[in-house]
């Protein structure tokens, strides 16, 4: 008789054991966002970034100024990054310029870079991936050269990294269970993509292509 209950308090146990794990893990991966965005925001301003000049007319043509954009990129970033800008314009003058549009610039690439994020948790849960690694993995990613550029600068590559998961994602889900749910919610997600850049929309045709 005390067998069958061992082997229970054995399988809670190690179930117990799991969750302190995921547990771990996760709050281990909250902490090293949250660090590596506050190291970002203390260290690093977006405006003095190489490309910066290259992409601020979509801010200045979002705020109404009279200019041309000479880019063929995408206008939904910069906009929202126009519009969390443009919330603060009473409180700007030339000492602090800086620091707002630079706080614009990374807390929209936070938004995104969080969204991309979810996604590729959740694709690699599709993959059967434990909830460890993963948090492991993204732990390591937060503090990456990569993932932390991506949220430093004014770029739309980070459109890339935050869609382009839910795009695979939704995509393995048709290709497993042959559902066009998924193919009509992977389309917001790649019209977005596509209309973002020329070069990340290539990157998302090609691996279209080849799936």
């Amino acid at each position: 008789m005390k067998k069958p209950y061992l082997r229970i308090y054995l399988s809670l146990m190690s179930k117990s054991k799991l969750n302190i794990k995921d547990i771990s893990s996760f709050i281990v991966f909250i902490s090293t966002t949250y660090l590596s965005t506050v190291w970002i925001n203390l260290y690093y301003l977006s405006s003095r970034n190489v490309d910066f000049h290259k992409y601020y007319g979509y801010i200045n043509y979002f705020l109404g100024a009279d200019v041309d954009i000479d880019y063929g990129q995408g206008s939904l970033y910069f906009y929202l990054i126009a519009s969390t800008f443009k919330n603060k314009l009473e409180i700007i003058n030339e000492n602090n310029f800086e620091i707002i549009i630079n706080n614009s610039v990374q807390n929209i690439n936070l938004l995104f870079y969080i969204i991309g994020l979810i996604g590729v948790y959740k694709l690699l849960k599709f993959f059967k991936f434990s909830n460890s690694l993963i948090f492991l993995t993204l732990s390591i990613f937060n503090f990456f050269p990569q993932g932390l550029f991506i949220r430093a600068v004014m770029k739309p590559e980070i459109l890339g990294f935050s869609f382009f998961p839910w795009i695979i994602y939704f995509l393995e889900q048709f290709k497993k269970t042959n559902s066009r749910k998924y193919i009509y919610r992977a389309l917001p997600f790649l019209v977005l993509v596509l209309s973002s850049k020329a070069s990340i929309a290539g990157m998302i045709l090609f691996y279209i292509l080849i799936i």
